[in-house]
């Protein structure tokens, strides 16, 4: 019996691998027809955990006693200065020309009884000029737990600068004394603290913070921070008077630098 030998002719190897090529897409297309594509799944499930959320934050008014106007910084320092063994804060705040502002308040009409007090009982030249901004509507793209941590971290930082403006005012009247508050600020200063340390973490450690939002908010909280262990390191050195006058110009400034933010939000 003669045996029959049948040749298979192979297929040319740059021909195999077109072959080989357009069934690995066709099972690829097939998989993401059913299953959808892995690459999109991900970034889907990614952008699932950001919602869009309105987030208010109230607006800010701040209301000072003004003991002048200058025109050169140097000659408002020197005006300050006048006024700071007194206990006045002796901040200097440059608007269109220099303003020597010796307190702060939270309403215009505590200002104006400062105000009216200090011509009275002291003499001093002086009157009373109003920082206010608005609220500030903003619309957050993103999860849950970073809008929570946004604003838990500005209203820590709104009741910290609230709270050094109102201990002031209690040391003052003699209401309380400069070791009583210690304790009080020194707590202040950890619970601000941990909120901007939450808000920076969930924020992944700050890469990409929004410049406009975030970023000017962390920095007013680092701002309050260290002016707050300032304050705290130099109490036993100072006098009550000059304790009472620290904590005038921490208020300010802190105050100051809130309104521009609200006002740089669009407040």
């Amino acid at each position: 019996m003669r045996k029959r030998m049948v040749r298979v002719r192979r297929r040319p190897p740059a021909k195999r691998m077109a072959a080989l090529f357009a069934l690995t897409l066709a099972a690829f297309l097939y998989m993401t027809l059913r299953r959808g594509d892995p690459v999109e799944a991900i970034l889907s499930a990614r952008d699932a955990e950001r919602v869009r959320t309105d987030v208010v934050f109230e607006g800010i008014e701040l209301h000072a006693v003004r003991t002048a106007a200058c025109n050169s910084q140097e000659t408002a320092r020197v005006e300050a200065a006048r006024y700071a063994p007194r206990g006045a804060a002796g901040y200097v705040l440059r608007r269109e020309t220099w303003h020597v502002l010796c307190a702060g308040y939270e309403t215009a009409g505590d200002a104006a009884a400062v105000r009216d007090r200090l011509r009275e009982e002291e003499g001093m030249a002086c009157d009373t000029v109003s920082l206010v901004c608005g609220s500030v509507r903003l619309r957050v793209t993103a999860t849950v737990e970073q809008t929570a941590a946004l604003v838990a971290c500005e209203k820590k930082l709104r009741e910290t600068v609230a709270l050094i403006g109102a201990l002031s005012y209690s040391l003052d009247g003699g209401d309380t004394a400069v070791p009583q508050l210690l304790g009080v600020l020194r707590s202040q200063r950890e619970a601000l603290s941990a909120a901007r340390v939450r808000f920076l973490e969930t924020a992944g450690g700050g890469e990409g913070l929004d410049d406009a939002v975030c970023r000017p908010l962390i920095d007013i909280a680092e701002a309050a921070e260290k002016g707050l262990d300032t304050l705290t390191g130099e109490a036993s050195s100072l006098s009550q008077t000059l304790f009472s006058g620290r904590m005038k110009a921490l208020f300010l400034a802190l105050r100051v630098r809130q309104i521009e933010y609200l006002a740089s939000l669009g407040g």
